[in-house]
């Protein structure tokens, strides 16, 4: 899904893909590398592709998605560094 979503933000803007939609797929895109979907997002995405539902119309469900908050799982606040802490004598783990 998100080499579909790549190819539709590479298109040029037009009248139903402004800028500001453009925008708002950018940011779906970078949530869908950095956070994980809910599992409502993947059951009505694995829906529609099984649909062969258009990238318009999945584009305007991942938007719809985004901003009604039922996309992915985000960090409340994904600017704050957490300390990491010792999990083995073989590494470090970031606390959640």
């Amino acid at each position: 899904i998100s080499r579909l979503l790549e190819q539709y933000y590479s298109q040029p803007a037009t009248l139903f893909f402004n800028q500001e939609k453009k925008e708002l797929l950018k940011l779906a895109i970078d949530e869908i590398y950095n956070f994980p979907l809910l599992e409502s997002a993947k059951s009505t995405l694995g829906r529609m592709l099984r649909n062969n539902s258009s990238a318009d119309e999945m584009v305007d469900t991942i938007l719809e998605m985004r901003k009604d908050g039922c996309f992915c799982r985000v960090e409340e606040d994904p600017n704050h560094k957490k300390e990491p802490s010792i999990i083995c004598s073989m590494g470090l783990q970031q606390e959640s």
